[in-house]
């Protein structure tokens, strides 16, 4: 999704009590955008899935992963 998009759906979340937000597939470069949009709209980053297949697992979201995510560097 767009910036502005992810911008308007985490606004809507948090108004109705979301505090979280969980990243999938974070190893396509654009989804960390909407993940950091998210972020910058008041939700906490949590965890993120870094692989394709969902079933690999979730690990958590630092500073140092979300910007490797973004450089698109291995993490």
């Amino acid at each position: 999704m767009d910036p502005e998009e992810a911008a308007d759906i985490a606004s809507a979340m948090s108004m109705i009590g979301a505090k979280y937000v969980i990243g999938s597939r974070l190893e396509q470069s654009g989804r960390i955008g909407g993940l950091l949009t998210a972020a910058a709209c008041g939700l906490t980053m949590t965890y993120g899935s870094h692989s394709e297949h969902i079933t690999k697992g979730f690990s958590l979201l630092t500073p140092n992963v979300a910007a490797k995510r973004l450089l698109n560097l291995p993490s």
